[in-house]
């Protein structure tokens, strides 16, 4: 599936600046409703708005990194996100160890709507293994995003 509009959407703030603190959009098909997570938990993610960390229940699945309020909010309607970041706009993927345990996950998306790329940032504080799940799942999920765009890309003719 192609990426359409802007690489993030947010319920955050009405901006719609494309870097997760734009407008809330249902983005599910009927589809996708039925297909498993590749990866779930929670992590912190920054928001730029506010300038602070804020913990969120993380879901990687469908192309798609997608955040909520928390676990609850999302069993109780997946369609109800805060935001989300489609993987095949994610230009690159840093991972990085800090002190005291704690370690990140950049995501440098293309904002279509900036034209330019910008940096979506997610931490935790657990243990060395769970980051490198994170990390390993997240990075082959946007491989395949990647790969599925490039071949999509391949397929149009104007």
């Amino acid at each position: 599936m192609g990426a359409v509009g802007s690489c993030c959407l947010s319920r955050r703030d009405g901006n719609g600046d494309g870097n997760g603190n734009g407008e809330k959009t249902p983005f599910f098909t009927n589809d996708e409703r039925t297909l498993k997570s590749l990866k779930s938990g929670y992590l912190e993610r920054y928001n730029p708005s506010l300038r602070k960390w804020e913990r969120r229940w993380f879901v990687l699945a469908s192309g798609k990194l997608s955040w909520y309020e928390d676990e609850q909010a999302h069993m109780a309607d997946f369609t109800n996100t805060e935001g989300f970041i489609e993987l095949s706009l994610v230009k690159s993927i840093q991972r990085e160890t800090e002190s005291g345990g704690r370690w990140s996950i950049s995501l440098h998306v293309f904002d279509r709507l900036k034209g330019e790329v910008v940096v979506n940032k997610v931490q935790g504080s657990g243990p060395q293994r769970e980051y490198a799940t994170w990390h390993d799942i997240l990075f082959s999920a946007w491989e395949k995003a990647q790969r599925d765009e490039a071949r999509l890309r391949g397929k149009l003719t104007y």
